[in-house]
């Protein structure tokens, strides 16, 4: 789990992990994950909720980084923007945006590219990079490191 990685290489502060935790996608649930961070000795530097990147469950400018992986090629394309909106908003100014995803999917109508770029920042990023990466796991694939820094 993402936020268990974060809380471990953490000096100070908290991850916190928030998930639809539908068993379908991933076959994890909140009490697994409570449970490995307790396996981890993170368990007082993490924690969990349930919620969607529609609509994160927390107060505007409350995050340092946001991170995600895989997560914004998964939701429909007319909700995307949404996402990232509101992953742009919780984010402090000057806060880090990062996002792994696939360069395309011609079938979700996802890609990676200078629209992608220009539309993060009108929303209000600066610094928009985007880096490959090579996944070898479960099958050896490029996806993209996507960054940003929060305006302000």
């Amino acid at each position: 789990m993402l936020a268990i990685g974060y809380a471990r290489a953490m000096k100070s502060g908290r991850a916190v992990g928030i998930d639809l935790w539908i068993p379908a996608m991933g076959g994890t649930s909140m009490e697994t994950a409570l449970r490995n961070a307790e396996l981890e000795g993170v368990s007082d530097r993490v924690e969990f909720r349930r919620g969607d990147a529609c609509s994160i469950p927390y107060p505007d400018n409350h995050f340092d980084k946001v991170v995600a992986s895989l997560v914004i090629h998964t939701i429909p394309q007319k909700k995307r923007d949404r996402a990232f909106e509101e992953m742009i908003r919780v984010l402090k100014p000057g806060g880090i945006l990062a996002l792994l995803e696939p360069k395309s999917d011609r079938w979700i109508k996802w890609r990676v590219d200078e629209n992608l770029r220009r539309k993060l920042e009108g929303m209000g990023l600066r610094d928009v990079r985007f880096h490959p990466v090579t996944l070898t796991y479960p099958k050896k694939r490029v996806v993209y490191l996507i960054t940003g820094v929060k305006e302000g």
